[in-house]
């Protein structure tokens, strides 16, 4: 329950968003002659044009319109879903800025792992030692984001505890939701590969080795909350599922044998990410 917990507290923020200062993103327009007819919607609505230049690097100028600011979210999505009637797709924001979202970004992330485990005693003599299947978890991911919400990334995970070490790379698939202004709620699929490495003996008072790596595909998925608030840098909280098959065969002697399994992890992190 510890765990869940913490990421129910991670998670707060979201609350934010719904009692914060909002803007709506109009449209966006070349050609200031344009300017009066979406200067007149909005009077419809006793609303008052905002105008940001944005200075392209091919030498244009392109203006994005805004309207606002709004006491609340909630304000500034009434007002949205009204200027639908008059424009394609008009964004609620918490900030009166372009937000330039495609492009590269590297992550890293810290937080708590625990592994799921399960055992077949072939005999009643094996006395198993319990290993440690939650530890620390980092993680470290270089993604692209689309414009339209889509990302990949390509990406690294360990969990670390007193017995087991658990390693993965993997490539992921996913789609951010940028419809809540600064916090952008996402998911994603993954797929890769994983070893898991003991570092104790799970056999009380018998001489064997199970220190060897065992390796197994991994699929999983992720699902967070990116505070998007910032340029260059994101904060984000998420929660990771892998499921994989780890399995050692522990051999006291020839008719005493034990099989270790352990198929899914349980990553739970804070994140930090940097756009470039």
């Amino acid at each position: 329950m510890k765990p869940l917990k913490i990421l129910i507290i991670a998670l707060l923020p979201v609350s934010i968003v719904y009692a914060s200062q909002s803007y709506v993103k109009v449209t966006k327009t070349d050609n200031p002659d344009n300017f009066s007819t979406i200067n007149s919607v909005l009077k419809q609505y006793s609303l008052k044009m905002k105008i940001l230049k944005i200075h392209n690097s091919d030498g244009t100028l392109t203006n994005i319109i805004y309207t606002g600011p709004f006491s609340t979210y909630e304000r500034g999505a009434y007002y949205q879903r009204k200027l639908k009637n008059h424009f394609p797709n008009p964004q609620v924001v918490t900030s009166s800025k372009e937000d330039k979202r495609d492009g590269f970004y590297f992550g890293l992330g810290f937080g708590y792992g625990d592994a799921y485990s399960s055992y077949d005693n072939d005999t009643q003599s094996i006395e198993l030692k319990e290993p440690q299947n939650s530890g620390v978890s980092y993680t470290g991911e270089l993604g692209y984001v689309f414009s339209n919400g889509m990302f990949s990334t390509i990406g690294y995970s360990t969990i670390k505890s007193s017995d087991l070490h658990f390693e993965n790379v993997y490539a992921s698939l996913g789609y951010r939701v940028y419809d809540r202004g600064d916090f952008v709620p996402y998911a994603s699929v993954l797929l890769g590969a994983g070893s898991l490495t003991w570092s104790s003996n799970p056999l009380e008072g018998v001489a064997t080795d199970v220190t060897n790596k065992s390796t197994s595909p991994v699929i999983g998925s992720k699902i967070g909350l990116i505070y998007d608030g910032f340029e260059s840098v994101s904060l984000a909280a998420s929660y990771q599922l892998l499921i994989l098959d780890h399995t050692a065969n522990i051999s006291a002697d020839e008719t005493t044998s034990t099989t270790y399994n352990h198929s899914a992890l349980n990553i739970f992190l804070l994140e930090f990410q940097h756009k470039f």
